[in-house]
């Protein structure tokens, strides 16, 4: 994705009417930089299998380089089941209709950029206890 940055300053200073000495005007412009997710320390990684009624801690480590406060939001199967907060971390307790492929997602935002992680993770039913 391309991004452009276009910043237009017009300053209009008549120095008679203002009454200012002939000076140096400085502007100073940070570019917001998005988060960094550390991939490797998320969690659950990619094809991972649990089995319904356990839980699954969901956990992402990121850092922003502009030192921003970031906000977390977890998704399980395109429904959030966590939404904004500073919380890296989310447990969901695995139902009977999370059987099969699940897609896992976690958000991270610095307020102004949102950098995503997604992984699979397949959930098996719970063995059936044989009659005694």
């Amino acid at each position: 994705m391309k991004r452009f940055l276009h910043i237009i300053i017009l300053i209009l200073i008549s120095t008679r009417a203002l009454a200012f000495d002939n000076g140096t005007v400085e502007i100073r412009v940070t570019i917001n930089k998005p988060p960094l997710i550390d991939r490797d320390n998320f969690k659950p990684s990619n094809g991972s299998t649990m089995i319904e009624g356990e839980t699954l801690e969901i956990s992402v480590e990121a850092t922003d380089p502009n030192n921003d406060i970031l906000q977390y939001q977890f998704i399980v199967n395109d429904k959030v089941k966590q939404p904004w907060s500073a919380d890296p971390t989310y447990n969901y307790i695995l139902k009977a209709s999370d059987t099969g492929i699940n897609n896992i997602k976690v958000e991270v935002t610095d307020g102004i950029e949102t950098k995503d992680q997604e992984v699979e993770i397949y959930i098996f039913r719970s063995p059936i206890a044989p009659p005694q």
